[in-house]
């Protein structure tokens, strides 16, 4: 009676063994889709050991295989796979397992909906490279789209409030200032998407600062007050700060008008920066706060035309400022004489530059004290005070007496007379030579002799 009870125990022992074995060997799989990263999962177990080939596959909805791999099972029999999918087409997908010691399969599916292109805006460079959020060399936006784009879908942009158009290629923003850029999808039939936006600031620009040297009130001409220097800095978007410096010393930070009280002469230097981090190159200025009068100083390199041949001759001026006076200008004021003159007599002058080269005709009055021309310069220097300083230049008159030959053997003084005969009534005429300018008033003439 005992043995077979005890066969029963061990035979019943032996079937529920089987039924353990069997039950672990069924496979199992679970699928799942990320719509975000467009990945999809696969998990599950095949038998309970480690290193048994298993092998999956995922149909798409039409059927077609979407994708296939093998791996070896880990502890338990666990597996995974994982793919990221294509331009997958919405429905139902199915995920079938099987594999090494397996005498069935497992299946599993999940679902795609439709997909919606989800779109972003990527600049070059990938952040400003300004301060405060600034562009300071012009960029390039380009629009993305996570997904490729359905058919009859297209993305559609504008820029500051204008109208849309079709986005086709990456915009470059080359204009300074705020930019606000706005896409979206667009579909057929005017269905839009929601609109997106991003805002660029561009400013490639420096500011431009200027300088303005003035005399206080209560200065003059003769005894200025001290100069101040006025700044004003302009820009495209913003200015932050502008700095001086005077005489190289320190950099300041410009807030008011800038008084210099120590006289003499100063270099003032001065610059601003915007809030994109563009600076300006530096700038000067030259400050001068002279004590007195400036002082001008002329001369010439011919005093004295010796021969009043009528001739013009080249006159070349020098001009400089006396001892420590420095002139914001010089200029050519005036060249006269204290005689009449004639048009052509003064040849080549540049009035109101600092012309210092001219033509003066050697000729005066007969019956008058000599020519004497007077060229007058003025100065202005940087605190407006005026100067003027002139030179002379002679034309003495030859006298009877006082004989110096020339070349061709007549005097100054004589008197030359033409022999003009007259085609038509065969009658002489005598003419003094003095009464005309030059031989050139002659050239139409037939013939002269000299009685």
């Amino acid at each position: 009676m005992n043995r077979w009870i005890l066969a029963l125990l061990v035979l019943l022992a032996g079937v529920l063994g089987s039924f353990k074995t069997a039950a672990a060997a069924q496979p199992v799989v679970t699928a799942g889709f990320d719509k975000k990263t467009q990945t999809v999962t696969i998990e599950g177990t095949h038998g309970d050991a480690a290193g048994l080939i298993v092998t999956v596959q995922v149909r798409t909805p039409a059927n077609q295989l979407d994708y296939a791999d093998q791996g070896v099972t880990g502890d338990g029999g666990a597996f995974r796979f994982a793919y990221k999918i294509g331009d997958a087409a919405p429905g139902a997908y199915r995920v079938i397992s099987g594999g090494e010691r397996a005498d069935a399969t497992a299946s599993a599916s999940f679902q795609i909906g439709p997909v919606t292109p989800e779109l972003s805006l990527i600049t070059a460079p990938q952040e400003p490279d300004g301060l405060n959020g600034w562009y300071v060399t012009p960029p390039l936006v380009e629009i993305r789209s996570s997904v490729g784009l359905p058919p009859g879908t297209t993305v559609e942009y504008r820029m500051n409030k204008k109208n849309w158009k079709g986005y086709a290629k990456p915009i470059v923003i080359e204009t300074d200032g705020e930019h606000l850029i706005e896409y979206r999808l667009s579909e057929r039939g005017s269905k839009e998407g929601p609109v997106q936006s991003a805002t660029i600031k561009l400013d490639t620009k420096a500011p431009l600062t200027t300088a303005k040297v003035s005399y206080g009130e209560g200065g003059s001409h003769s005894s200025p007050s001290a100069p101040v220097v006025r700044l004003t800095a302009a820009d495209n978007v913003s200015v932050t700060q502008t700095v001086y410096r005077l005489n190289g010393g320190a950099w300041s930070e410009y807030g008011q008008p800038v008084t210099i009280s120590e006289q003499g002469s100063h270099t003032f230097e001065y610059k601003s920066y915007d809030q994109a981090g563009n600076e300006e190159p530096v700038k000067t200025v030259q400050v001068h706060h002279a004590p007195g009068a400036p002082m001008l100083h002329v001369g010439v390199d011919k005093p004295v035309l010796q021969r009043a041949d009528n001739k013009l001759v080249t006159v070349t001026a020098s001009v400089y400022a006396g001892e420590g006076s420095r002139f914001k200008s010089i200029v050519l004021t005036s060249i006269t004489a204290n005689e009449p003159v004639r048009p052509g007599d003064i040849q080549g002058a540049r009035y109101g530059t600092l012309d210092t080269s001219f033509k003066l005709r050697a000729k005066a009055d007969a019956n008058g004290s000599g020519r004497l021309y007077v060229i007058t310069y003025t100065a202005t220097d940087y605190a407006g005070r005026k100067s003027t300083a002139s030179a002379t230049v002679e034309v003495p008159v030859h006298r009877s007496g006082a004989r110096s030959e020339s070349a061709d053997g007549l005097q100054p003084e004589d008197t030359l007379h033409l022999n003009l005969e007259d085609d038509f009534d065969d009658s002489e005429e005598f003419m003094d030579f003095n009464d005309f300018e030059s031989f050139e008033d002659f050239e139409e003439m037939e013939e002269y002799e000299v009685k």
